[in-house]
């Protein structure tokens, strides 16, 4: 079916895969490297194709699975959240591929008839979403994406800094913090990774986290602090609760733009609610619960108004925090 484009099956490159196993692809990421600087759709599809069948051989997978995020994705509705900046909402005024777009819409129907490789595209929910539902759902996996988000999965991960193949004995996993670069960052694999993101928060996405801890901005290091010594779930997330409630912050917004849903339907307040919560942050979980935390559908189009006459992400930043006032109790 790629013969046209001048792609071909590769499957000597893989004999040494390990039977059965599956590639969890994050698309996003290789739809702007295939179409960085191309100049016809036939190179990015076959760039395209060559990376999947690259993270393929990395991984030693059979088949893979490769999730993107199409324009006009709802993104389960994270921006809809009335958190503490608008969800991704630093994305203005930002050059895409010119063929970006265009090779989005055309690589699920492209790839449908390929033997050892399907494109998913969301229109529902972000490619995050799929990858994360895949790893609980689809045994003998090994998930690729250089997002960090995705450091959540409970799955193996191929590590693309290191080239080895991350492994955990519970979802919980474990962070540590990276000197490597002149700002320092947390690192890690599993749900402690998502414990740490609720605190100091997630700049590519424009997620604030926790607003402030003790008077103070909580970052990378901080945030490394307060978890070093939970050694399970229900630690981390009572001693995030606790910094949160401390302050009066709604946990909710901010913890949805950054939980990666596991089933269909799932959420972050889902999460919350399997693990130990103390008696003081489960009512606290209730109060967060009944609070506003999410726009009815003229409030999302009255912001998009306010949102589409910014011009910089200062300027948005500055426009959120006084549209949201009317939200405040």
């Amino acid at each position: 079916m790629l013969d046209r484009f001048g792609v071909t099956a590769l499957p000597v490159q893989m004999q040494g895969a390990i039977a059965d196993r599956v590639l969890i692809m994050d698309g996003d990421s290789a739809c702007y490297a295939a179409t960085a600087d191309a100049k016809k759709l036939e190179t990015a599809v076959r760039r395209f194709h060559t990376n999947v069948l690259e993270k393929m051989y990395l991984a030693q997978a059979e088949s893979a699975r490769v999730h993107i995020t199409p324009k006009g994705c709802l993104k389960n509705y994270r921006d809809w959240l009335l958190a503490a900046k608008p969800y991704q909402g630093n994305r203005i005024n930002k050059e895409k591929p010119m063929l970006l777009e265009p090779l989005r819409a055309m690589l699920e129907s492209h790839f449908n008839e390929h033997d050892y490789i399907r494109v998913i595209g969301h229109m529902d929910k972000e490619a995050d979403d799929g990858i994360m539902q895949d790893c609980y759902s689809i045994p003998n996996t090994v998930m690729y994406s250089e997002d960090k988000d995705l450091c959540i999965v409970p799955t193996v991960r191929f590590n693309h800094k290191t080239g080895n193949f991350d492994r955990i004995l519970d979802r919980y996993g474990y962070i540590s913090l990276d000197y490597s670069t002149s700002t320092t960052k947390v690192i890690g694999h599993g749900t402690k990774f998502f414990w740490a993101q609720l605190l100091m928060g997630d700049t590519a996405d424009n997620v604030k986290g926790l607003k402030s801890y003790q008077g103070k901005l909580c970052g990378a290091v901080k945030a490394h602090e307060i978890l070093l010594n939970c050694r399970t779930e229900a630690e981390a997330a009572n001693a995030v609760f606790d910094a949160y409630r401390s302050i009066g912050q709604n946990i909710l917004p901010e913890a949805e733009c950054l939980w990666l849903t596991r089933v269909p339907g799932d959420s972050a307040r889902n999460y919350f609610k399997e693990l130990d919560l103390s008696e003081a942050n489960l009512e606290f979980l209730n109060d967060c619960t009944h609070a506003r935390w999410y726009m009815t559908a003229d409030e999302k189009a009255e912001w998009d108004a306010v949102f589409s006459k910014c011009n910089s992400t200062k300027e948005v930043q500055t426009r959120w925090e006084v549209w949201t006032k009317q939200f405040e109790m």
